[in-house]
């Protein structure tokens, strides 16, 4: 659901100089900036108005930091809270966090602030000659809401909210505050664990004079069995003024337990505008305390397969995960490193074949090796953020032998998504942003802008951009290019995938935490993007839940993105981008032009045949 949170803001590392971050902010039109500062492996956070910024900025040469220009130290980090984790009391100025990126920003106005009171915290006084501006007459106010206390599944409950003038003493359990006569109230109903909003999730009205009366009655559904809880959240001028906290004891219906699995699963998932992909494999993570797992849902499309939406788990991973897949990908990097080219096939083969033995229960394994010939396209969508399902290789027994079978990435169009963001049918590439570094040091990259040159035409424009910082977040805020292609270096930064960098022609690197606050319009477009470097695609955990170049690029809107989990060679990588173009361009499907791609290279580039990850639907197509 979408909050009425201000997105008005960039984030930025602090070790940025100040004349780069205050052209940034203006550049941008944001008027707040957050500031992302780590020290003995905490994280911090800092919000600051532009004219914060500005004022301090005059007192430094343009080449300091941020971190020395602001004086930031861990006492004067901001109150941060997940964008579904509100507190109670908010501070004078709050950072949301949704996936551990930023969000959105709350802070009051600057009414009346002069340069002095930046500087001083005193309060404003009048000019010379000048009267004080009017104080907003604000009204006390009360607010009350209720929720049935049971509910089965599938039953569509009420939630009534009422507004009022708070007279003397405030109702049992209601929520009070006060607000500026003429503001506009915002009510947001946040639907958590078991329940979903079915009709409009926010109302507004306009605080007229005292008495005030306002009531309105919005619908959930129940989901799910167990605790569930809703929060109606009251925003005024885009400042959240507080929430209430309600929950309802969700019961099972008279029905069989898979059925139950499916309704409440299912729910969560992106509704598809084109064909059904021909099997889909939903993972789910799993906590049980300090233990990290998840379940899996098993679903064909075709109903003589008799699978519709099996649940597998939940399975448990014995060490971290995070840590494991730091050590796969290593490996797999290292493979480069052999003369015999068959030897690291085969090695590359043992690591695939280990991941689908070791993911898969076994009779989860039997039904894919049995249904193997029967399909053609395959979406994967996990919510769990290491594991790199498309290199895990079928491995059967017939007759009592052992039989191995291909990768899923080079037997089937198989792409990857995340459950709960649509999917998006149509592919646009009228309007290709390039993105290669003249320093990269990579000569078939210069190849590959000449083969992206010659897909221009017939109203397709592909335009080349400066390799630079403040170019790209320009182009970025604006979200004009509807596919976005970058070649040149990558680097995974162990321990947060938000800190992954795109080396552009000088420092500083480009990072998937910028792509928040106004950057986030690159998604505007519904883009597909393709960062052709190494390890772009690799994913893991930020500061509260997934993230990387890939999660980052789809929440802003992307319609699809490609990447590699581990280094790729320069001249397979232009061979890749060629072949997966061209078959785009020719009517085939996202994932039918990724398989054809790896098949096409596979022979003289086996490692970076499979090392690309595809999120998108894979039967999307490409209209422009």
């Amino acid at each position: 659901m979408e909050l009425p949170i201000s997105r008005d803001f960039v984030a930025l590392s602090c070790d940025l100089p100040i004349s780069l971050g205050l052209e940034i902010l203006r550049s941008s039109g944001a008027h707040f900036l957050v500031l992302f500062r780590q020290k003995d492996s905490q994280e911090y956070y800092y919000l600051f108005y532009r004219e914060e910024v500005e004022f301090q900025a005059q007192r430094y040469p343009p080449d300091a930091p941020l971190e020395r220009v602001l004086d930031l130290h861990e006492w004067r980090a901001d109150t941060v809270t997940e964008v579904a984790g509100f507190p109670r009391e908010l501070p004078e100025r709050l950072i949301v966090l949704d996936h551990g990126t930023v969000a959105g920003v709350f802070a009051p106005p600057l009414a009346r602030a002069g340069r002095d009171d930046l500087e001083t915290g005193a309060e404003a006084s009048t000019s010379a000659g000048g009267e004080m501006e009017a104080l907003p007459v604000l009204i006390p106010l009360q607010a009350r809401a209720d929720l049935p206390g049971s509910a089965r599944v599938g039953e569509t409950i009420s939630l009534e909210v009422i507004i009022s003038s708070l007279e003397q003493e405030a109702s049992a359990g209601a929520l009070t505050f006060s607000a500026a006569q003429g503001a506009t109230l915002q009510i947001t109903v946040q639907a958590r664990r078991g329940l979903e909003v079915t009709g409009d999730a926010s109302q507004s009205f306009v605080l007229s004079a005292p008495p005030v009366h306002w009531e309105h009655t919005f619908t959930l559904r129940a989901t799910r069995e167990g605790t569930a809880e809703a929060r109606v959240l009251i925003f005024g001028a885009g400042v959240l003024m507080g929430y209430l906290s309600l929950r309802t004891e969700v019961q099972a219906v008279s029905e069989s337990p898979e059925t139950a699995s499916l309704s409440s699963t299912r729910t969560s998932l992106p509704t598809v505008q084109v064909s059904a992909p021909d099997l889909q494999i939903v993972i789910l993570e799993e906590n049980d305390g300090n233990q990290r797992g998840f379940t899996l849902l098993v679903n064909a499309a075709d109903p003589t397969l008799g699978i519709n939406f099996a649940t597998f788990g939940p399975i448990y991973f014995q060490s971290d995960p995070g840590r494991y897949f730091e050590t796969f990908y290593r490996e797999i990097d290292s493979l480069y490193r052999l003369p015999d080219r068959q030897t690291a096939q085969t090695l590359l083969k043992a690591c695939g074949t280990t991941l689908f033995t070791s993911l898969f229960p076994a009779d989860v394994q039997q039904l894919l090796w049995s249904i193997r010939e029967r399909i053609q396209s395959v979406l994967i969508q996990s919510t769990e953020p290491w594991i790199p399902w498309e290199l895990c290789a079928l491995r059967g027994v017939e007759h009592g032998q052992v039989q191995e079978g291909p990768f899923f990435s080079q037997a089937y169009a198989v792409t990857r998504w995340i459950p709960g963001i649509s999917l998006k049918s149509m592919l646009n590439l009228s309007r290709i942003g390039v993105v290669i570094p003249l320093n990269s040091g990579l000569p078939f990259a210069e190849e590959e802008w000449q083969f992206l040159q010659l897909l221009a035409g017939n109203g397709r424009r592909v335009e080349r951009l400066p390799a630079r910082f403040l170019p790209l977040v320009q182009a970025f805020t604006a979200g004009e290019y509807t596919a976005w292609h970058f070649s040149g270096h990558g680097v995974m930064r162990a321990g947060d995938p938000l800190r992954a960098e795109m080396i552009l022609e000088e420092p500083p690197a480009f990072t998937p935490m910028l792509l928040s606050g106004a950057l986030a319009n690159v998604g505007k477009t519904s883009p597909l993007v393709f960062l052709n470097a190494c390890q772009i695609g690799q994913s893991g955990m930020a500061l509260t839940e997934t993230g990387g170049w890939a999660q980052q690029f789809i929440r802003a809107g992307a319609a699809a993105f490609i990447g590699a989990y581990w280094s790729v060679q320069d001249s397979g990588a232009k061979a890749f981008a060629q072949a997966l173009y061209r078959h785009l361009l020719n009517g085939e499907t996202l994932g039918q032009s990724a398989l054809a791609a790896r098949q096409e290279i596979l022979p003289g580039h086996p490692l970076t045949a499979l090392a690309y990850t595809v999120f998108g639907h894979p039967n999307a197509v490409c209209a422009g």
